[in-house]
């Protein structure tokens, strides 16, 4: 005959089960939590490919229609793809939209508490118009210098540094990071 099982069996059984049951739970409850950083992860990536493209396509309607009525290089007035690449993309605004999001993204880690104060605003633009000139910068530095290409001149303009970028272009940047 079996031995009758004593409260303490029963205690150390039920601790048994209790753990074996909330060790497969804690398990169960990592599997989601790793599948939702997984899962917030992809949804970033979609976010950026998708402001990438968004932007790559707006700022080359933007160019377009800049160059087609604004641009003093343009006289005739004629329709000018503004691009280097085939079909309605500009890469630059592309980078340029994503880095906005990055620093829009970051702005607690970069200001801390300062962030949402008055001043906020005001540092946050010129901090948006730095970046994004500093970018059309460096992407004028690759054309000119690694691929032999001019695509934008600013030498005609006033405070321009090297003919890439100047002060009037950098507070476009501005207003558009804004």
């Amino acid at each position: 005959a079996a031995p009758a099982a004593s409260f303490a069996d029963f205690v150390a059984l039920s601790a048994f089960s209790f753990a074996l049951t909330a060790g497969e739970e804690c398990r169960n409850l990592w599997k989601e939590k790793s599948m939702e950083v997984a899962m917030s992860r992809f949804q970033v990536f979609l976010i950026v490919l998708y402001l990438f493209f968004f932007g790559g396509v707006g700022g080359w309607v933007l160019e377009l229609f800049f160059r087609r009525f604004f641009s003093g290089a343009n006289p005739e007035r004629k329709w000018l793809n503004p691009g280097f690449l085939f079909g309605p993309c500009l890469p630059l605004y592309g980078f340029g939209t994503v880095l906005l999001f990055i620093l829009s993204e970051l702005d607690h880690t970069l200001f801390g508490s300062f962030s949402g104060t008055f001043w906020y605003y005001p540092v946050m633009f010129v901090v948006m118009a730095l970046a994004m000139t500093l970018l059309e910068y460096i992407a004028g530095l690759i054309f000119i210098k690694g691929m032999k290409v001019k695509l934008w001149d600013y030498t005609n303009e006033k405070f321009n540094l090297q003919g890439i970028i100047c002060l009037r272009f950098s507070v476009y940047w501005a207003i558009l990071g804004a």
